[in-house]
């Protein structure tokens, strides 16, 4: 499917562009989701990455305790997450 998904980000919807206008995955289903799901995962990255930067690479626990922003384990899976689809897709990753 040529038709950008929507509910995506920009910077997602360009992604999904761009790679269905190099490969052409539209008549591999297996392949439009799992460019779906990179392209979803890519939004989540960033809206970790948005928080984190907002809120600190630390925030205060409960009961008062400095601890690690609880989003980054978040964001460590979502680019490993992006690496494997990108490795799924047969494709070279983009920075992220």
């Amino acid at each position: 499917t040529d038709k950008t998904p929507a509910g995506l980000s920009r910077e997602a919807s360009a992604l999904w562009r761009r790679i269905t206008d190099d490969y052409g995955l539209s008549d591999d289903a297996a392949g439009v989701q799992l460019l779906l799901s990179l392209c979803q995962t890519l939004d989540r990255l960033r809206e970790c990455q948005r928080a984190i930067k907002k809120d600190g690479l630390t925030i205060e626990g409960s009961q008062g305790q400095i601890r690690p922003h609880p989003l980054m384990q978040t964001e460590a899976e979502c680019r490993r997450a992006l690496l494997a689809h990108y490795r799924a897709l047969r494709l070279e990753p983009e920075e992220i």
